[in-house]
């Protein structure tokens, strides 16, 4: 199970690179579309797969937090390309933007904070384990709820 975990975020992150290579493609291309590129669509939908498993609810955590925090980076490197450039703001529609916020990264907030909260009172070996891999992954939550909320504010 590990392996399968460990494996879907290396892939997530292989993603990553390819969104990026298609991104500056197109930016070298100076081409412009009016909807979402093939490439940010498939993307957003393997982040939804993470962040809101086909079994329903958010992602078991921290069990899956290599899994999230590599999903949550790839939606955060789409939010940045998609605040630069002269395509500005072409990949998120109000909806798909209201959605990322409200049904991905706000539910992942309180069961971080009170994954956080019950480890910080216990000083076990585990509990340290705990709350070092979900250090990196509340900064990256909160930076994509940031973005997502800046772009909001655009919409």
């Amino acid at each position: 199970m590990l392996s399968i975990l460990c494996e879907t975020a290396i892939l997530l992150d292989l993603v990553r690179d390819e969104v990026l290579r298609e991104s500056r493609q197109a930016e070298n291309n100076c081409a412009e579309s009016d909807g979402l590129p093939p490439w940010a669509s498939h993307a957003l939908e393997l982040v939804e797969l993470i962040l809101r498993p086909p079994q329903g609810g958010p992602p078991c955590l921290p069990d899956h937090s290599e899994q999230v925090i590599s999903a949550l980076n790839l939606l955060r490197f789409i939010l940045i390309i998609d605040s630069r450039g002269p395509r500005s703001g072409k990949f998120f529609q109000k909806e798909t933007l209201h959605k990322v916020h409200s049904e991905w990264l706000i539910p992942l907030r309180p069961i971080v904070s009170g994954i956080l909260s019950e480890n910080e009172r216990d000083d076990s070996e585990l509990a340290n384990q705990i709350l070092c891999s979900l250090n990196p992954f509340q900064l990256v939550l909160y930076r994509c709820i940031e973005l997502a909320e800046d772009k909001m504010k655009g919409c």
